[in-house]
């Protein structure tokens, strides 16, 4: 989520990587480049079990690996030789001054300079049950090393990817997108098919997957972030998109992997339901809100559950 507390010149080449623990909690690392001419703060919405408090978020300081996404971005080599296109603890996260904000009244507590108004979430009422993840810039542009954390998540069946755009103090319904988005998990895993190119979109699952898996090229980073046996996803989203958070539901993709794998009838010698079925997953679906932007969940396009 490109959320800043003030205006903003420019915002671009957005990456986010996210993968869910056995623990209940998500990993997400977020970088962008950016530039503002006024001090400012990145503040990532996160969906936090409650009651939320100060140990439900665990910042992670990722200045001694700047390349982060650039060794993920490795693991997708071309096969053709083709270019690639106040009262608020605060935590020293690198080039961060980073804050937990547990739900939207405690910015109270936060210096003003980094807060995004009360009246601006108004506007979008899905987050009222939201904590907040805040990163004061210490710089006033540049490409700042990836800021990373692991927060208890209230939806540990869906991964999250905060992608909402508040730029300028405002909500618009759209904005434009420059983004790469990261995932692991062993049921994408399952579903891809063989490695094909850095740019070929796996029909099966809706992402370009990774060559290798992780492997240990991560090691050294200061929790286990990456996990070394899985393969990593990647999803591009650019151009002008409807402003909102994407979610992935992976007790849907679950059910999925079932169906494919038990070939129910179904399923057999019908092209298009079965192509309806790989990508019905990545079918994003606007929630009722009443604000001027939507929250994003991802569903099968599948029979019910008996």
């Amino acid at each position: 989520m490109c959320c800043f507390a003030q205006k903003v010149e420019f915002v671009e080449a957005t990456k986010i990587f996210a993968r869910l623990t056995d623990r209940s909690t998500q990993y997400l690392v977020y970088q962008m480049t950016f530039s503002t001419k006024t001090p400012n703060a990145m503040i990532l919405p996160i969906p936090v079990r409650a009651p939320a408090r100060e140990g439900s978020v665990k910042f992670i300081n990722l200045e001694n690996h700047p390349e982060f996404f650039e060794s993920l971005a490795a693991m997708f080599p071309s096969m053709y030789r083709k270019s690639a296109a106040g009262s608020i603890p605060v935590h020293s996260v690198g080039d961060y001054i980073a804050s937990f904000v547990p739900s939207i009244d405690d910015f109270k507590n936060l210096d003003p300079a980094f807060v995004i108004p009360k009246s601006t979430w108004d506007h979008i009422p899905g987050y009222a049950n939201f904590s907040f993840a805040v990163f004061q810039l210490t710089k006033l542009q540049g490409t700042p090393h990836p800021m990373a954390l692991e927060f208890e998540t209230q939806t540990p069946d869906q991964v999250f990817f905060p992608t909402l755009h508040i730029h300028d103090g405002m909500v618009h319904e759209t904005e434009e997108f420059d983004h790469q988005l990261f995932v692991q998990h062993a049921m994408l895993d399952d579903l891809a098919g063989s490695y094909v190119d850095y740019d070929y979109v796996d029909p099966a699952t809706g992402f370009v997957r990774s060559r290798p898996a992780a492997g240990t090229k991560f090691a050294e980073m200061p929790e286990p972030i990456v996990d070394p046996n899985l393969l990593v996803h990647r999803l591009r989203i650019d151009g002008f998109q409807k402003n909102q958070d994407y979610t992935f539901s992976m007790t849907r993709l679950a059910f999925l992997r079932g169906m494919i794998r038990k070939r129910l009838p179904w399923l057999i010698g019908t092209p298009l339901v079965l192509a309806g079925v790989a990508f019905g997953w990545l079918h994003y679906r606007r929630n009722k809100l009443r604000g001027t932007t939507k929250q994003v969940d991802s569903e099968l396009s599948l029979p019910p559950e008996k």
